[in-house]
């Protein structure tokens, strides 16, 4: 059986589906568990001799596959605001590796623990950028996007630019019947709100732009040519 601050500090390590370097699982534990640098060192050195941690090149770590499943359980069966707490201070390590160490493998790491954390507002920024969509996340980003929608938790101008990432993903990734009913549907939201009259000429320009490329893949001539003519309108 594993002591109560080693069993916290697996949980805790079961947050991450990326290996860390050495000092990010001190960091880790320290803000997460409230201890001091040498109680963290001593606690992941008891993790490593049971063997419960993977080692990679560069000496990262993370804690075997075959763990993490009941880490989380166990961290689940904490209360939500554990699991929460665990991911916030994950995160703000993450942050940190993308803005100091210019770290760009951890955007698709950074953008899971937004969704996980329901941090919309970056993930709305990021969803309509190119880039973005070439990481692997955009299942759970537009699944924490659409329960944002669903639950009314964002202004109109979120709204939109929500459904303008809804869209362009819709196009990028879909294919067949559903993708192109949730771009349809995500575009006759966009233009609900462009009808009360909470967009800018920007805005709807997107709009009009995303529509004609909606038709153009429908092989819509007159679609397209209308939509053209309403981004010529407004820019």
């Amino acid at each position: 059986a594993l002591d109560q601050p080693v069993r916290q500090a697996a949980s805790l390590l079961s947050l991450a589906d990326f290996s860390l370097n050495r000092a990010e699982a001190v960091q880790l534990l320290q803000d997460y568990m409230g201890v001091e640098e040498e109680a963290a060192s001593r606690i992941l050195r008891e993790l490593r001799t049971r063997g419960l941690l993977q080692f990679s090149v560069g000496g990262r770590i993370r804690l075997h596959d075959a763990l993490r499943i009941l880490g989380k359980s166990y961290l689940q069966s904490q209360g939500p605001e554990t699991t929460r707490k665990g991911l916030e201070s994950l995160r703000k390590i993450v942050f940190k590796s993308l803005t100091e160490g210019k770290d760009v493998s951890r955007l698709g790491a950074f953008a899971r623990l937004l969704a996980s954390l329901n941090d919309l507002e970056p993930l709305i920024d990021l969803i309509g950028e190119e880039l973005f969509h070439e990481l692997g996340v955009i299942p759970e980003v537009t699944a924490a996007l659409e329960r944002a929608l669903s639950a009314g938790q964002l202004t109109p101008e979120q709204q939109f630019w929500a459904h303008d990432g809804l869209v362009f993903a819709a196009m990028k990734h879909g294919g067949g019947q559903t993708a192109s009913e949730k771009a349809k549907r995500s575009l006759e939201a966009m233009d609900r709100l462009r009808a009360e009259g909470a967009l800018t000429p920007r805005h709807e320009a997107s709009l009009w732009m995303k529509r004609m490329i909606y038709e153009a893949e429908h092989r819509n001539a007159k679609g397209v040519m209308d939509a053209l003519g309403k981004v010529e309108a407004v820019i």
